[in-house]
């Protein structure tokens, strides 16, 4: 899903660590409202990518808790740098 957009912009080396966060978030809005509304959202932003998921449900959902929270903060403090893929 997100590897055709990244590998489109010409960022690759972003792509594994984005395939975490996409498919993290994704299935955690799928669970959230079974049978709703699913909505994903890449963007380009000077060599990085913001990641977007909306979903139909009614609750907000849990802060925090997962692959892909715990890759962000990874990247936010500068442990796992933007380009390194997570092992």
């Amino acid at each position: 899903m997100s590897e055709v957009a990244l590998m489109s912009w010409g960022l690759r080396p972003l792509v594994e660590n984005a395939r975490v966060i996409v498919s993290e978030l994704v299935t955690n809005a799928v669970a959230a409202t079974p049978g709703k509304v699913v909505l994903l959202v890449l963007a380009r932003e000077k060599g990085a990518i913001s990641v977007g998921v909306w979903d139909s449900g009614e609750t907000l959902p849990a802060m925090g808790r997962g692959n892909a929270a715990r890759l962000v903060r990874r990247i936010r403090t500068g442990a796992l740098s933007r380009g390194e893929a997570e092992r």
